[in-house]
């Protein structure tokens, strides 16, 4: 599913104002990397306690393809635009 900040400004206003009970709940989780631990190693212990601590399932994909779907969206055209 597209990420809120590869839709456009307007379909992202009119998302969060068609939602009635909207409802937000902030859990902040303290996080220290070990001492010695890779910024790598760290990096993995941290998506691996947000993914716990979200109920979330997984996923594979990178910053990189994250990277690669927003060049591909902009080289479509302009889908800020779009609702």
């Amino acid at each position: 599913s597209p990420a809120w900040e590869s839709i456009g400004g307007v379909r992202h206003i009119v998302l969060m104002l068609s939602e009635v009970q909207h409802n937000a709940t902030v859990k902040i989780i303290n996080f220290t990397p070990k001492k010695g631990e890779s910024p790598q190693e760290a990096a993995e212990r941290a998506r691996q306690m947000m993914i716990n601590h979200s109920a979330l399932a997984p996923s594979s994909s990178t910053f990189k393809d994250k990277l690669q779907y927003h060049k591909m969206l902009l080289e479509q055209g302009d889908h800020n635009k779009k609702l």
